[in-house]
């Protein structure tokens, strides 16, 4: 079960903005 390579990225940016969301 191999991921693209677009999704480990797109994940970790959504992760971010979500944190980012937090914070603010």
């Amino acid at each position: 079960n191999e991921t693209p390579p677009g999704h480990n990225n797109r994940s970790l940016v959504v992760g971010g903005i979500f944190l980012f969301s937090r914070r603010v």
